[in-house]
Formats: structure tokens, sequence, C-alpha cells
């Protein structure tokens, strides 16, 4: 079902496997359940291999998975490969799984004939195994061929020579590793048959590569998430100081990290295998990208399951400490996370020593490459002509002189853009209204990811559009007339009163209080972070209507007009440059018709709005400063010299560049979760908590990249594209606070999707 599909071309982004996809999971977890539990790896080791295991996947065709029907497969993708591996990851299997479907594939494609086809029929009716050799020999030797302590063949590239080579006792000297995997250095002896040579043996070879990078990158995945579940499992059921020990942040947190990162991981590698399966030009390098931070990503969650575990982590008999060593031994035998980024840096950027630019991404809907069911991570064509759409309409509406005054201000709102974005039936877009068709979630997703990726000022429209979607919700009829329509035309704005000055994120030890009165409420209190309070003309207000209740009972929402006699605003000023605010409400009557919730229902209504904001793309900020930073790195000095010559250069960028696409693809999941009707509920936090702090950390990198020059602030005629690189470090900061601080977005994570119980 990997077939390229151009008749679906108008189906949107699909984050969810298909029903035959699942029963493929399914089938492979219950035999791994089976026949690979902690007892029967352990009986292998060291030598890392279950012949009854390999006997029952060749019963069920392991190897011949993904070679075509015509050359005695049964044809499946690489999407549905990279399906199998995560399982096997999830086992720790003890069998050769990945190296033999990608050396039969490799086979498979350069129509063997003679001894070679018997090779290759051998190995797809399970009677040899048949391995590869990921790296290229050298002096006549494998090194560290996976499998080659067990293998019967094994498909080398030899120089510029691609080779069948028939493996005995003889030639192979196996090699004990952490991993407790099969390896072994293996001399070529005489007769290795030659397939293919010169330039399309060295691309076939790297082709296999790429999907044994995918491959690999998806089983770590696998590995990452079982030792996960143990350590989650731990946390709940330990005890310390009288409670378990999953109640307390030094736990939780590193476990919400690690749950995070692995999801993350997780939709790079199977991004990596669909590009694989459609063909797409980046395939080679979101497979380098997948397999470094799948690699990272594992080695990460299993050292903070060891730690979990304390001194029993550390112990043989627990089983955290197989998949430590494990994921260890799996993401070294070709080479480590650093590798495999200069190899994605490579396939982006190009060699170094070669006229060396960033490679231009392609332009929305010029890949059209789809996948027939399941796993499609390729945009709509309604989606990818917004995008371009988009961007027309922000060459004329957003020139770099509103830019700079936005800038200046420190204000994300201006008027005549908010009227223009009302104008084009932006604001709201997914709404119901006469005579336009609401866009889809996936348009929406795009729309505001263009829009924030050049910074235009939507705070203000965005802040108002997600209280209008709570009037809509739980508001009063004519709240809703009279709001709603002004909203969706940029004629009024709504901020936000939720935080306070001795509150913080801890939104429902809210202090502001109403009292009723004749017609209405009297408010006293302050708000802090109230961006954009000082020029909306409505501010959505959480305050404690019962004065005898705590915590979130007794809370009720307003929508409060500005312009009541009694509020001020006072400007406060970030790090960043922008302007927030504190406001104060000095005995502020506020007729009844202005209550949004129920009284004493404010806390549901907050939750909705809550909801939206965890769901808000963060990562175009990332892709700003990515985008600066390339641009830098490609300009040549006076002496011909560019930064993308340097190795260091190149790899820190592409690390940037990676967890970018890592933070898209969390976000882009967040997205189409709603699309189905299913709540982010840990998934919105994930991809606001990944897309701010990989900003902060890549912000620092990139600003310190570019050395003394990296300084120079925004609007000063010397700094370095316009200031973004250094304006990116400086408002990275806030962004790991706005919508709740990354500390929040942990509690969540840790709770919903790692099970632990709520913090102390």
């Amino acid at each position: 079902g990997n077939a390229a599909d151009p008749t679906a071309i108008l189906r949107p982004v699909n984050l969810g496997v298909s029903e035959e996809q699942q029963a493929l999971i399914d089938s492979f977890a219950q035999l791994f359940a089976k026949e690979s539990n902690s007892e029967s790896v352990r009986e292998t080791e060291p030598g890392g291999f279950d012949p009854s295991l390999w006997a029952s996947l060749g019963e069920v065709g392991v190897t011949p998975m993904g070679v075509a029907e015509e050359a005695g497969g049964w044809g499946a993708g690489m999407i549905e490969l990279a399906l199998v591996a995560e399982q096997v990851g999830r086992a720790s299997a003890p069998a050769p799984v990945i190296e033999s479907q990608v050396a039969a594939r490799l086979l498979a494609g350069l129509n063997p004939q003679g001894a070679a086809a018997e090779v290759l029929n051998a190995a797809l009716e399970g009677s040899q195994i048949l391995t590869i050799a990921v790296r290229p020999v050298v002096g006549g030797v494998a090194t560290m061929a996976p499998a080659g302590a067990i293998c019967d063949a094994m498909l080398v590239l030899d120089g510029d020579r691609l080779l069948l080579a028939t493996v005995t006792d003889a030639d192979r000297t196996p090699v004990a590793n952490l991993g407790d995997a099969p390896l072994a250095d293996v001399r070529l002896a005489d007769g290795a048959i030659e397939l293919a040579s010169g330039a399309d043996a060295v691309e076939r070879f790297e082709t296999a590569i790429d999907e044994w990078l995918t491959l690999t990158a998806n089983a770590m995945v696998g590995l990452g998430l079982a030792s996960q579940a143990i350590a989650c499992e731990y946390a709940r059921e330990r005890q310390a100081f009288g409670a378990p020990i999953g109640t307390f942040q030094g736990i939780s947190h590193p476990l919400a990290d690690a749950a995070t990162n692995l999801d993350g991981a997780q939709l790079i590698a199977r991004k990596a295998a669909w590009a694989l399966a459609v063909g797409h030009p980046d395939a080679r390098m979101w497979a380098a990208m997948a397999f470094a931070f799948a690699a990272r990503s594992a080695e990460h969650a299993t050292y903070t399951a060891l730690h979990t575990h304390g001194g029993y982590g550390f112990m043989l008999e627990y089983d955290v400490q197989l998949h430590y060593r494990r994921v260890r031994g799996w993401s070294r035998v070709w080479g480590d996370a650093e590798v495999a980024y200069r190899r994605a840096a490579a396939a982006k950027y190009g060699a170094i020593g070669s006229p060396v630019a960033a490679r231009p991404s392609l332009a929305p809907g010029e890949f059209a490459g789809r996948v027939a069911d399941g796993l499609d991570f390729a945009w709509s064509t309604e989606a990818d002509e917004l995008r371009l759409e988009v961007r027309k309409f922000l060459a004329e509406h957003l020139p770099q002189e509103l830019e700079d005054q936005i800038y200046v201000d420190g204000v994300s709102h201006n008027d005549d853009f908010a009227r223009a974005l009302g104008e084009r039936h932006w604001i709201a877009p997914n709404w119901e209204r006469p005579g336009f068709e609401p866009l889809t979630h996936e348009q929406s997703h795009v729309l505001t990811e263009e829009l924030t990726k050049v910074d235009a000022p939507i705070i203000a429209t965005s802040t108002s559009t997600m209280v209008a979607s709570v009037i809509e919700k739980v508001g009063p009829q004519e709240m809703i007339d009279e709001i709603l329509p002004k909203v969706m035309v940029g004629d009024i704005t709504i901020s936000l009163g939720m935080s306070e000055p001795e509150a913080g994120s801890d939104v429902a030890t809210v202090q502001a209080k109403a009292r009723a009165v004749d017609g209405g409420w009297v408010i006293d209190g302050s708000k802090m972070f109230t961006t954009n309070g000082h020029l909306t003309e409505y501010v959505f207000m959480l305050v404690r209507t019962d004065p005898e209740s705590s915590r979130h009972r007794g809370l009720t929402t307003f929508l409060l007009p500005m312009d009541l006699e009694g509020v001020e605003a006072q400007a406060v000023y970030t790090v960043s440059g922008e302007r927030t605010n504190i406001t104060y409400y000095n005995e502020v009557f506020v007729e009844d018709r202005w209550r949004i919730s129920e009284v004493g229902a404010g806390w549901a209504s907050l939750m909705l709005a809550l909801q939206d904001e965890h769901s808000a793309p963060f990562s175009p900020h990332l892709w700003r400063l990515v985008e600066a930073t390339e641009a830098w790195a490609a300009q040549e000095g006076p002496d011909g010299w560019t930064p993308f010559a340097d190795t260091d250069a190149r790899q820190r960028i592409i690390k940037a560049a990676t967890e970018l696409e890592v933070a898209q693809l969390l976000e882009a999941r967040a997205s189409w979760m709603e699309s189905i009707d299913v709540v982010p509920v840990a998934e919105g936090p994930m991809s606001k908590l990944f897309s701010t702090e990989a900003a902060v950390r890549h912000s620092e990198d990139l600003a310190g990249l570019a050395g003394p020059d990296g300084l120079r602030r925004r609007l000063d005629p010397t700094a370095l594209q316009h200031g973004k690189i250094e304006h990116g470090m400086r408002h990275a900061l806030g962004m790991t606070i706005y919508a709740g601080t990354s500390e929040v977005q942990r509690n969540i994570i840790a709770q919903t999707r790692c099970g632990l119980p709520r913090g102390r």
C-alpha cells in the first residue's frame, strides 16, 4: 500500500496508521511478546541471536516483506517496514530483521543472476541469512558488520564495487560488544560476486544505507518507548518519603522530556520512511536526521529510565539496563548521531569543498508524491495553494517598514493589517460565515504557521479568536451576536486577563474579585502579562466571585470593556523588546451582560481557552532563526570563504534544522488530531514544550556560532540578517513562559502521557 497515488493528492496530511498498518503492528507485537520477552532476550546473550525467534519470523516472511512481488517478496513498502522495525526495538528482538530486509531489497533491485540469484532465493525462503556491511570495506575487511557473526552472505561496498560475498566461520571474527549484538569483523574471501561498479554501485549502496538508517531509527524509537514504559510504571509504584516517586518533579519532568523527545523521534523516523517510499528528494536528509535524533532521544530515554530506578537500574537483574546497553550499541554500529548529522548536512547543504549554499526548499505543491493509505506526510493541494497565497499577501501587507515599526513599538498588532486579514476571512478562518467556505484544520495550521514565520502582528487577533471561540461555546447569545462578527473582520481585539502578579502560572490562585451589585458586578484586582491590553477593546477576565472559595472553584469569566472607569494599563517591557502590561481594576462596575460563563463555572471556560493556546505553533520562531543563520552561513566573505565550509558550523546548523523538523511534526500532529476531533491533551503541551525549548537551545548556540557579530542588535545597520539572529536569542526566552511555562507543560505531559500521579 505504498505506491504513489496521484489521485489522492487532495487528501490532507494523515499522521495516523491505517487499519491494515495497525493490524501489521499488532501481529508483530503479539509475535514478539510471545517469543522475545526479557527472559528469552537474556538467554541469547552475549551472542545476540535467537534461532527459534528467527525461524518464527521466517514463517511470517519477515525478510521478503520489502521485496517486490515480481522478485519473490510480498511488496510491502518502507512505511510498513518502519512500523515493524519499531516493534523489533520494543522487544529488543535478537534477530537481524533490519539488516536482512535492507540487504534483500538491495540485492533484489539488482536483478541478480546465477549464484547471486540463488543467495537471494535462499534468503527469501529463510534457509540463509543475508546481511549488509553498513560501512565500506577497508583493507579487505568489513568491520563490526551487523549480523556478521551469524550470516551466510553479505553485501559490501569495496571502493566503488558492490559485492556479494559468501561468509563462513573462517572469514569472520565475532566481536563482544556493549549491545550484545551478533557483530563480527568479516574478511572478504576470494570469489565475491561483483554486482555493480562505479557511481551506480555507490549510489545503490548509499540508498540502502538510507533505508538502514531509517529502519534503525524506528527500532531505536521502539527501544526507547519500551524503557520509558518500564520507568513510568516504576515511578508510579516506587514509594519514597511517603509518596510515589513520580509525584516529584525531579522524576516526572525528565520522564516528560523523554516522552516528548520519543514522540518527536517517532514522527521524524516515520517521515523518513514515507520520504523513501514516495521518492522525495529530501529522503536522504530526513533519513540521517531521523537516525541522529532517534539515537539521541532513545539514549536520553534509557538513561532517564535507568536513573529513575536509582541504584537498581544499574543492576543486571533489572531489564532497564538491557535497553540502556542496546540503544548505545545499535546507534554506533554505522556511526553515531554526530556522523549522521554530517550526512544530513551534506544532503542539505552540499559537500564541503564544492560551491556551498543552502539548497532551496521545494516550493509548495512542487512535490506531489503520496501513499495510497495510512501514514502520509504530504500537505494537500489546498494547503499548498493557501501557503503560496499567504506569502503573496505578506509581501503586500507586511513591508519592512511595518516590521521595523512593530519591533520598535514592541506591540504585535496593527489595525490595518488586522482588517486586511479580516477581508480575507483569515481571522478565525475555520468558522462558519455567510459566503465563505471555512478553512480546514490543515489550512488553518498552514495559515498560522506562515504568518508566524515572518513574525506578523497577529498576537492580538490570535487572543481575540481564542476568546471568541470560548464565547461561541459557553457565552450568552447576545454577546455571541455582538462580538463574534466584529472579531472576524478585525474591528475589535481582546486581550487575556488570566495571570496575576502573585500567581504566575498557577492561575487557579486568582485573587481578583467580583462582587454582585444591582445590575452587574464590581471588579477589584490586577492582572499581569495583559499583552496588548493598552490597545484592545476588551479583556478576557478570570475573577473570583465566591470569596469563600479556593483554587478552581468559585471562579467566573467576563468580557470586560477596557474603556470602563477604573481600568488602567501600565507598560511592562521584556528582554525581547515586547511590551506587555500590568492592568489594574479599581472598583470597576461591569454590567452582567458581559459575563461569559455561568457564575462559578469560569474554570471550565478557561480550560477551553488554554487548550487552544497550548496547541498554537511556536516552531516558526525557530524556523526564522534557522533561515537567517543559513543565509548568513552561505554568504562569502572577502576571501571567498563561507561559514558553511566549516564542519563545526554545518554541524550546529543542521542540529537546529533537525529539531525544527521535529517541532513542526509535533505541531502538525496536534493540528491533525484536532481535525479528527481528538483533543491533543498531551500532544499540544508536547509540541509547545519541544518547540520553545529547542528555540532556546539553538538560539543560544547559533548566536554563539556567529561570534561577536551575533551581538549586533536589530535595526543597527551592521546587524547580521537584519538582527534576526540576536533577536531570536532574546525572543526565545519568553516563549518558554508564554501560554504556560515549560514546567507547567511537563506537569501535564507527566500526568496525561506518562500516567504519573499529580506532583507535590
